[in-house]
């Protein structure tokens, strides 16, 4: 069976940075942030293996000094806006506070591309600019915990609320549902189009908190073939298993509990 990809481009908004600003406008990747208020971390984190001198000289990093992070707020602001260049990236840069992220973007450091995209656009960057003041960034400290049961997982990031070592931890699925399924969706005439398939997912989302009141899922596309999508859903396993609405394509799968966290260095 053929299964053809939809391609849902969630990247639209970047591409479109004259609509929020002058296009010639320079942007300030950290915005108009008072850092010495305090309570914000600067996070670097490369992409893969590295690829490029910057990443070798860097590795990951963060800045949670007030006083750098104002110099770099002056000094990290962008070129004129660039094309969407598909050159990959090489670093993907957050701005937390309060454990949340409120700014981030990601960086290609490469000649010939060396741009930054935002969600205000894809914009030049020079590569140069990543690596000022490198000798006062910190490196995280790394930890990969795995667990034997979701319970035990889950427990474990209810015990880290209000840690204040903890630099940043991405968000794992198993914290909220217990695995995933695929199905396929009918959707006629959806034609690849962003704005029907989204419909039918939509539809699709009503039928099951009605059928399941109160219970908490997640869909997304993953394919398509003929009149008929395929829906990635992360639930519990008990709703997988009363789950009658539509026809099964991949069986259940447990999700592995285990988790990666990004600590502040000891001081």
């Amino acid at each position: 069976m053929l299964i053809r990809p939809i391609t849902v481009v969630l990247l639209t908004l970047l591409a479109l940075p004259a609509t929020a600003r002058a296009e010639s406008q320079p942007l300030p990747l950290l915005g108009e942030h008072r850092f010495t208020a305090g309570g914000y971390s600067l996070v670097g984190l490369t992409w893969g293996r590295p690829r490029h001198p910057v990443q070798d000289q860097l590795g990951d990093f963060y800045v949670d000094n007030p006083a750098l992070l104002e110099e770099l707020k002056a000094l990290w602001v962008t070129g004129p806006p660039a094309p969407m260049y598909a050159c990959g990236y090489h670093y993907t840069v957050l701005l937390i506070r309060d454990a949340r992220t409120v700014e981030s973007f990601s960086i290609n450091l490469e000649t010939g591309c060396g741009t930054v995209v935002t969600d205000a656009g894809s914009y030049h960057f020079d590569a140069a600019l990543l690596s000022t003041h490198a000798d006062r960034y910190r490196k995280p400290v790394v930890e990969r915990r795995e667990f034997a049961s979701l319970a035990e997982g889950r427990d474990f990031l209810s015990g880290l609320a209000g840690n204040e070592r903890l630099l940043l931890m991405p968000q794992p699925r198993w914290r909220d549902y217990d695995g995933e399924f695929r199905f396929m969706l009918p959707c006629p005439d959806h034609g690849y189009d962003e704005v029907k398939v989204t419909a039918c997912i939509a539809k699709a989302r009503a039928e099951i908190e009605v059928k399941f009141p109160g219970e908490e899922f997640d869909l997304s596309e993953a394919g398509g073939e003929g009149d008929r999508i395929m829906i990635e859903m992360k639930s519990s396993k008990a709703l997988h298993t009363r789950f009658d609405l539509y026809e099964d394509y991949w069986e259940w799968r447990d999700y592995e509990p285990g988790v990666t966290l990004y600590w502040r260095a000891a001081a």
